[in-house]
């Protein structure tokens, strides 16, 4: 017997950026529709369903769900994991597809693409993101739901939906989908401001009907480039992304390595000093060394570095974060865009990891991400990751 695809569109009036979003007209339509109309396109879904807040403030989104015809379930507004959970128990779903009205324009093909590249667990598009903002999929099994629901207690856990998967990928067996076609992550194509919404409606604009694809907006925003500066600085949220260290990084990572927890849990345990610090990043930035640097970015701005040396069919991976940023699941996130992005398993067959046996965070961080204890010596615990 097939099992049966449920998208499953996440929908509410308030937003603390763009009140009453979901319903604001884009050319002609509500975006809510937009947004169901679309994932309707998909051939591997079943059925499309709204999943509304059950407060008085949403009551109009309800009725408009009624009144064209668009299944929907109404659950807690802020307990956004039960809201998911009651809706895909009520639609008998065995797979889910997660989406949010806030993305007018996600694409029926990608979303196809996704599912049929679904095996169990959880996979996405959004682990290491290569798609523009706003045709973000995210495909898991109701099983997998199920047991997160139970496990995820802690409020951030609750009110977003798959960040409690994305932080144990042990449990969840992610599974990331990186685009060799768009490498566009730095575009937004979804609306959660007023700049958003321009774009948006300049897209819509000039193609009219809503039958268009993601290679279409971009050939029609290559030739018309000013349009991708409307909505340009405006930072994501709840976005943790890694990009390749360079020339201009060398202050900021220089900060980083003189921080005193950073320091005091290396292998050097003490302070650098600039010329010999500067030389080195100089060195790897410029492609002289067996060695990788990624800056992390957690809604835009630096928090940390991850540093791969590779070494036959191995490669160390080491990671750092400002104090500030502990605690956040940036590094899990970071941690696991590595162990999943095609082009280090490509180049090694292992990761492996030295963590101080008095750095329980960083022992339990690279155990969450699937990490295996291989040996200790002296006072370093050394790590495995099978690619």
């Amino acid at each position: 017997m097939s099992k049966k695809v449920v998208a499953i569109i996440q929908a509410r009036m308030g937003s603390t950026r763009l009140k009453g979003k979901a319903l604001i007209d884009i050319n002609g339509v509500p975006m809510v529709l937009h947004v169901v109309e679309r994932t309707r396109k998909a051939k591997l879904v079943n059925e499309v369903v709204l999943a509304i807040p059950d407060t008085e403030e949403n009551n109009v989104l309800a009725d408009f769900a009624k009144e064209n015809n668009i299944p929907y379930v109404r659950g807690s507004e802020t307990d956004v994991l039960s809201r998911y959970y009651k809706t895909a128990e009520q639609f008998n779903a065995d797979i889910i597809v997660r989406i949010t009205a806030d993305c007018p324009l996600i694409d029926p093909e990608i979303i196809d693409n996704v599912i049929q590249r679904h095996d169990n667990g959880y996979t996405s598009n959004v682990i290491r993101r290569t798609f523009p903002i706003g045709l973000d999929v995210e495909v898991f099994d109701f099983s997998l739901l199920e047991e997160v629901n139970a496990l995820a207690e802690k409020e951030r856990h609750r009110e977003h939906v798959t960040l409690y998967m994305l932080e144990n990928p042990v449990l969840s067996k992610p599974n990331s989908i990186v685009s060799s076609e768009f490498k566009v992550n730095h575009l937004r194509l979804t609306v959660d401001t007023k700049k958003d919404l321009e774009l948006v409606e300049k897209i819509y604009e000039n193609f009219g009907e809503n039958d268009f694809s993601t290679e279409d907006i971009l050939n029609f925003l290559s030739k018309n480039p000013d349009l991708v500066k409307i909505n340009s600085d405006i930072k994501q949220k709840e976005f943790v992304n890694l990009r390749k260290a360079e020339k201009r990084d060398i202050k900021f990572l220089f900060n980083l390595r003189n921080e005193k927890y950073v320091y005091e849990n290396s292998r050097v345990k003490r302070p650098v000093e600039w010329d010999e610090h500067n030389n080195w990043v100089e060195a790897v930035v410029a492609g002289k060394t067996n060695k990788e640097l990624y800056i992390i970015e957690s809604e835009g701005e630096g928090v940390g570095q991850l540093r791969l040396d590779f070494d036959n069919n191995e490669a160390e991976v080491s990671i750092s974060l400002f104090k500030s940023s502990h605690s956040k699941g940036v590094a899990t996130r970071a941690l696991l865009i590595a162990v999943t992005n095609p082009d280090v398993s490509k180049r090694v067959n292992r990761l492996i990891a030295e963590v101080n046996k008095n750095n329980p965070a960083s022992q339990r961080l690279f155990e969450k991400v699937g990490f295996h204890l291989r040996e200790q010596e002296g006072d370093w615990l050394k790590y495995k990751f099978e690619l």
